[in-house]
């Protein structure tokens, strides 16, 4: 599987704010063909991604969340990670990987990170779920 891991990125890839500066752009852009489900939280904070897929590879991905900086950070730093990688749910970290490799992120905000391999989760067993029933 070709896929970027999240260790292989440049750490100043990862910084919170040059996530945020991609986030807040990807957060803007159109309309994907596929969403998965929201992941909603009890505290109200809440994400979900799109994907455009062709031949089973992410080939762009767009995100919604909360208007909370940090989750749109670790939304961005997934999309980072996962565009243009085949569609599979193993290509996702770990969560205890994943929330500490966007430097910056003050250790009770990480689990924000949680939340958006959640909501990315979601898309991936939509995509999956639709495959089979085509096939």
């Amino acid at each position: 599987m070709s896929t970027r891991h999240y260790s292989s990125q440049s750490s100043s890839r990862f910084s919170f704010q040059s996530c945020l500066e991609r986030g807040v752009r990807t957060r803007r852009h159109g309309i994907a063909p596929m969403y998965g489900e929201a992941l909603r939280t009890p505290s109200g904070l809440w994400a979900r991604f799109g994907a455009h897929v062709h031949q089973a590879r992410f080939q762009t991905l767009h995100f919604e969340c909360s208007a909370c900086v940090t989750l749109v950070v670790y939304c961005q730093a997934l999309i980072d990670l996962i565009e243009g990688a085949e569609v599979d749910a193993s290509i996702l970290p770990a969560v205890d990987k994943f929330v500490v490799c966007v430097r910056g992120v003050p250790p009770v905000m990480q689990m924000r990170g949680a939340i958006a391999l959640g909501a990315c989760r979601g898309l991936i067993q939509k995509i999956e779920s639709n495959a089979l029933e085509v096939v």
